[in-house]
């Protein structure tokens, strides 16, 4: 993401993280994973955001 910064390119992190355990389509409204996401799915963001 750092060389994408210093080039002038925007970007951007999507997918909330527990969306993977969600059992609804996201794209059909609202979908609560309060109760089935897990800590390691926070992994993926902390890697990119320290990047």
């Amino acid at each position: 993401m750092r060389v994408h910064h210093e080039n002038g390119v925007l970007t951007t992190l999507k997918h909330f993280p527990g969306h993977g355990s969600s059992r609804e389509d996201s794209h059909l409204g609202f979908v609560d994973v309060t109760d089935s996401w897990q800590e390691i799915e926070l992994q993926p963001y902390q890697d990119l955001i320290a990047a």
